[in-house]
């Protein structure tokens, strides 16, 4: 079992998307379970340090040369993980990542690989051919990186088997569920007194289908007056930009019925959740792989419509607690919606949080991590 990890990507705290709040939530089970873990990282703002320990994580930030698309082009990405890869006894990257093939293949041949494959990046800006290039090199470097690992982990093979990078490497998956900041919460005995209140939580990134949700909220408020919408989450430094300012009209036009709150502190999370009648995620492209902000929703007993997929799909597919309706719909998502909230027994509090709880068991994602460097450690050693 390895003691020192070195684990690369491109984003880590204080950045908040889906795949920093993994990788940290990993890294800091790891810690707590007497590994050390260093982070290798971009220094996305120049305010940040360039070295820090956080939650016993050490984290090391190479400056970017320049940003592009969602990532960005780092030189001294290389000269750190030089410097920092002799002393580790296994080396852990995160894709999406530009550089993730060319460090992968500068490895020393005796080191254990494995890659964690988060998502498919997409072009954003169709015909751009920037946009369109970037993309092809990033699923190059990760098709380079997946063959040099000995052990690939995934959220789910729902997910993995439409990826158009995975294919082919089958045999190395390890399907691990992202970790959830649930364990300190406290699941809802009841519904919420007042108007209901649907809630959504999240980078306002293209791929969120923010639109989507704020074309559903008129029809919804046609079916139940009174509902009060809750777009939770960062709407000012996204990566990629923010769609804040696109959608600024829609959400104008909503008026006293949407709130825009901004991101909610990890210790006000339960309380977020708690307030909630219904937890909505209207992806709608592949750069959402999973949506682990639904399992903490339903493990505050909170029930969730969802779009129907690949990946996306999988909690409610294994809980049953909500409702998926086809991606880029609104009125089907505004419909779910009215149905959820008069459901009536048919998503109590209880039975959501229990269901919830017992598919995704509190520390199962870093119990299984470990099993997963155990395996690529007795995969590198048998092919010497």
């Amino acid at each position: 079992m390895p003691k020192r990890i070195l684990t690369i990507l491109n984003y880590y705290h204080p950045h908040l998307s889906g795949l920093s709040e993994h990788a940290r939530r990993i890294a800091e089970g790891l810690v707590r379970g007497g590994r050390q873990v260093t982070v290798l990282t971009g220094r996305h703002d120049p305010g940040l340090p360039k070295e820090e320990l956080l939650h016993g994580v050490r984290v090391v930030r190479a400056d970017p040369w320049f940003f592009l698309h969602k990532g960005y082009v780092s030189g001294e990405l290389f000269s750190l993980f030089q410097e920092l890869s002799p002393a580790a006894d296994l080396l852990h990257l995160r894709l999406p990542m530009l550089e993730g093939g060319p460090l992968a293949m500068a490895a020393s041949s005796q080191m254990p690989v494995v890659a964690s494959y988060h998502c498919d990046v997409t072009a954003q800006h169709s015909g751009n051919a920037v946009d369109l290039a970037a993309v092809a090199a990033v699923r190059f470097s990760a098709r380079l990186c997946l063959r040099r690992a000995d052990r690939i982990t995934v959220t789910s093979v729902d997910y993995a088997a439409s990826s158009p990078v995975l294919g082919g490497f089958e045999s190395k998956w390890t399907v691990i569920h992202p970790p959830d900041d649930a364990p300190a919460f406290r699941p809802r005995v009841a519904a919420p007194a007042g108007a209901p209140r649907v809630g959504f939580l999240g980078r306002f990134a293209a791929e969120k289908g923010l639109d989507i949700l704020l074309d559903a909220i008129p029809q919804v408020l046609r079916q139940v007056p009174g509902a009060h919408f809750v777009l939770a989450g960062n709407h000012t430094s996204v990566a990629g930009g923010s769609e804040y300012r696109r959608l600024k009209t829609r959400i104008d036009a909503a008026g006293a019925a949407l709130e825009i709150p901004g991101v909610i502190p990890a210790a006000a999370l339960s309380d977020f959740y708690r307030s909630l009648d219904v937890f909505v995620l209207p992806s709608v492209d592949s750069y959402e792989a999973f949506g682990i902000v639904q399992v903490e929703a339903m493990k505050a007993g909170v029930p969730v419509v969802a779009t129907n997929r690949p990946g996306v799909r999988v909690p409610l597919t294994l809980t049953g607690n909500g409702i998926l309706v086809p991606p880029g719909d609104a009125a089907a998502l505004a419909g779910a919606i009215a149905q959820i909230l008069s459901a009536g027994e048919r998503f109590t509090p209880e039975r959501v949080a229990a269901t919830a709880w017992r598919v995704f068991p509190a520390g199962q994602p870093v119990e299984q991590t470990l099993a997963c460097y155990a395996s690529a450690m007795r995969e590198k050693a048998g092919r010497r």
